[in-house]
């Protein structure tokens, strides 16, 4: 069920985890997907990976558009 005032739409949000992918700190271990991806994509593409806390809600909502 969405909130909807005036054409509006209001969600909840928590942010679990942050990070700066560019530049990068230090040089991640690439999967074997990301390599896969980073060829497709080009210069421009930078692969990241995020860690989720134990503790993080296991459920998600997807929102449209």
């Amino acid at each position: 069920e969405e909130d909807e005032v005036m054409g509006l739409k209001f969600s909840k949000e928590m942010i679990i985890a942050g990070g700066q992918v560019v530049p990068m700190d230090s040089k991640p271990e690439i999967t074997t997907i990301q390599t896969k991806l980073l060829k497709k994509l080009g210069d421009n593409a930078y692969p990241f990976t995020f860690h989720f806390p134990e503790s993080a809600p296991s459920s998600i909502t997807l929102q449209p558009g």
